[in-house]
């Protein structure tokens, strides 16, 4: 397993697709970077990088889903895993040794991330999170990044076609943001519509209406916002946006979760590999 994993670290990395995405992710820090501290000058305040360091958390797993599919898919249309096969390698060492690299490349990504984001701001912004939170959502970001990693390999494992692995993985990613969306937004409906307002020419503000009750509002204590919750911390796309803003109360449970689809999709993706004809 160790002369796998290191023969495909090595072709990764590589790789030019790897390069170029490593190159595009840093570019995104660098200009995330920028636009936050001219958001700062323009409207002034302290300039605080937290809100943007863990950006990387929706970012990231697209690029991840690009190179896992290309690198997997490659292995397939080249033949390159029926020679492992041949030369002695087992099917369970093929496929957890994909699996590792795939989650060294999530995780080299926020590294990426983190130190082309980082440099600069340490030296024009400033950070408003105590470390220990930064620490811990940093420690969420890389286990959700090994959870995308074990279900994209695991597709890019069970389809032998290259290009329908890529288009599989990129629109899984897309599920997954889109479904932790919509979540987030229905938690966030407000308890009553908010009034008209109306600015009259003096600056005074005005409130025309009364409250109505939002119909689509989940009350506090009840049964569908905890199903909504735990969907929310459950799935890796609704992770995405806890760890974006460093919110902290619940990350000792993502991380579980995140085990346990690691864990438990790696697994079924051993089962179904050992299973699958590749002629």
């Amino acid at each position: 397993m160790n002369r796998l994993l290191r023969a495909n670290l090595k072709r990764v990395f590589k790789s030019r697709p790897y390069i170029a995405s490593a190159i595009i992710v840093a570019a995104i820090a660098i200009f995330t970077f920028i636009t936050n501290y001219q958001d700062y000058i323009v409207y002034g305040g302290m300039p605080y990088y937290d809100g943007a360091l863990f950006a990387i958390a929706g970012i990231g797993i697209f690029p991840l889903a690009v190179i896992i599919s290309f690198f997997i898919g490659t292995d397939y249309s080249d033949g390159t895993i029926r020679n492992k096969l041949v030369v002695g390698s087992s099917r369970t060492e093929i496929y957890l040794a994909n699996l590792v690299t795939s989650t060294l490349v999530g995780w080299i990504y926020i590294i990426i991330w983190t130190v082309a984001f980082m440099v600069p701001s340490e030296i024009f912004m400033e950070h408003i999170c105590p470390i220990s939170d930064i620490l811990l959502t940093f420690a969420a970001c890389f286990m959700m990044m090994a959870a995308f990693s074990a279900l994209l390999s695991f597709l890019s494992m069970s389809i032998i076609k290259k290009t329908g692995a890529t288009v599989a993985c990129i629109f899984f990613c897309l599920f997954m943001f889109i479904a932790g969306t919509l979540i987030k937004s229905m938690l966030e409906q407000d308890e009553y519509y908010t009034p008209s307002i109306n600015v009259s020419e003096d600056g005074e503000i005005e409130y025309v209406g009364e409250l109505e009750p939002n119909p689509n509002y989940i009350p506090e204590g009840s049964t569908k916002r905890l199903v909504y919750e735990t969907m929310l911390d459950v799935l890796p796309g609704g992770q995405i946006f806890q760890i974006s803003e460093v919110n902290t109360d619940n990350a000792v449970k993502m991380i579980g979760y995140d085990l346990g689809w690691f864990v438990v999709v790696s697994l079924c993706g051993v089962l179904v590999f050992r299973k699958k004809d590749l002629k």
